[in-house]
């Protein structure tokens, strides 16, 4: 193999990491107020009927931790920051700005989030950093979560198993709480294709290293 055709998988598989992958569609459901039941248990939201929500979005990512925010505005924190810039249904508002303070007007903000999930067949590992109670579920039964409230953020990892590759539906509960200092949630899970590249980048730059 030529040296300038292990650099470039090298290259290549660094800039396929995980998180820089092509983006996802990801739907979404807020509730801002009277949330403050389904905020503090995310898991007893799930399957149960759910009043009309104050307003639905579409984002490309769930990437949110307030502690990269100016120290002025993580007391502050609003929807648009929280959901990455969204695309808001204008229809569904119901008193409801996204530019103002999430906690406004409620002590607790429900969140659902529903996409398809591109899974390889076996197991996948599901990484969700969260500072509040979260709930997932996806469509082979797969469930996991943790209701109440953290006093600092925390890493929820756990494999979900599919028998065949393939798009699968997933839905992720999550409630903020305004009585925490912090504000994290992070979704990530590593993409088989991208961490292939990533060991044959390894492989190449060892390779490059042994005939120096």
């Amino acid at each position: 193999m030529g040296r300038a055709t292990v650099l470039c998988l090298a290259i290549l598989s660094l800039l396929m990491a995980p998180g820089l992958a092509g983006a996802i569609q990801i739907s979404g459901s807020v509730w801002a107020t009277g949330a403050e039941e389904y905020a503090l248990a995310p898991s007893k939201a799930f399957g149960q009927y759910l009043p009309t929500p104050n307003a639905t979005f579409t984002t490309e990512s769930i990437n949110f931790d307030s502690r990269n925010l100016p120290a002025e505005q993580q007391k502050i924190i609003t929807f648009n920051q929280f959901l990455n810039s969204p695309a808001w249904d204008k229809a569904s508002f119901v008193n409801f700005d996204p530019d103002k303070s999430m906690f406004a007007a409620s002590k607790g903000v429900f969140f659902q989030f529903t996409w398809s999930l591109d899974l390889p067949a076996g197991s996948s590992q599901v990484n969700i950093t969260h500072d509040d109670g979260f709930f997932f579920f996806d469509v082979s039964g797969f469930k996991a979560g943790e209701d109440g409230v953290f006093k600092e953020p925390k890493v929820s990892s756990f494999d979900v198993m599919v028998k065949d590759p393939g798009k699968y539906n997933v839905t992720l509960n999550y409630g903020a709480l305004n009585n925490t200092d912090t504000h994290v949630l992070i979704f990530s899970t590593p993409e088989p294709g991208s961490m292939l590249l990533l060991a044959l980048g390894i492989i190449g730059i060892g390779v490059l290293r042994r005939r120096h």
